[in-house]
């Protein structure tokens, strides 16, 4: 089972799994949960991520841009 397979399947992820998922580097997702700028659980010293709220959080803080690379804000 490939990778992404795996991680199709399962609701949780861990951060190796949820920074390969939102193709960020592990460093940057875990400044991220330190700051709380990301949705995520901690069951006692582990983090975990939700998959369905990274697709929520994807969606809000998705930037829309038009075809010269500007922002829909920038009209």
């Amino acid at each position: 089972m490939s990778k992404l397979q795996n991680i199709e399947i399962k609701p949780f992820l861990n951060i190796e799994e949820a920074s390969f998922y939102l193709n960020l580097k592990v460093s940057k997702l875990r400044s991220m949960v330190f700051k709380k700028e990301i949705p995520f659980l901690k069951i006692g010293r582990l983090v975990r991520f939700e998959k369905s709220q990274l697709n929520q959080w994807l969606k809000q803080h998705r930037k829309n841009y038009n075809m010269i690379g500007k922002t829909q804000n920038e009209f």
